[in-house]
């Protein structure tokens, strides 16, 4: 049997590291139970802000599907802006941390590329939205 030479083999190695030696070296580190604790807080956290922004656009989206057919150009523009500014936007705006769900594989350049996507896309439909709206009124008011 070969016996390992390198630095590392003669460091102290602290509790929270397990050491399997055979014919592979499996080294496996465990997180501190308060390091564990701080992320599933701060994951629970993310989660109980997309499930508060989730229910404020159902009911907005609710609100804007009880207008009348003549009507229902208004409802278009309460649709684009609420999908922009309050589904598309904080998503991005949360899919730049790695403990969200998402994102949590991803590597940075694809987070970050994932979040200028996903504010450019919501700040279109923002856009279209107020635009559709100034068209409605030109147009459409009494």
């Amino acid at each position: 049997m070969v016996k390992c030479d390198f630095d590392c083999a003669h460091e102290e190695i602290g509790p929270d590291v397990l050491e399997f030696v055979g014919p592979v070296k499996i080294v496996l580190v465990d997180q501190s139970k308060c390091a564990y604790a701080c992320k599933t807080c701060y994951a629970a956290m993310i989660l109980m802000a997309q499930m508060l922004l989730a229910t404020t656009t159902i009911i907005v989206m609710l609100f804007s599907l009880s207008y009348k057919k003549s009507k229902c150009f208004m409802a278009l523009h309460i649709f684009l802006c609420t999908v922009g500014l309050q589904a598309i936007i904080p998503s991005g705006i949360l899919s730049l941390n790695n403990l969200n769900g998402s994102s949590a594989p991803m590597k940075l350049s694809d987070r970050k590329f994932e979040h200028i996507f996903m504010q450019c896309i919501g700040v279109l439909c923002a856009v279209s939205g107020t635009v559709w709206l100034q068209q409605f009124l030109q147009f459409y008011a009494p």
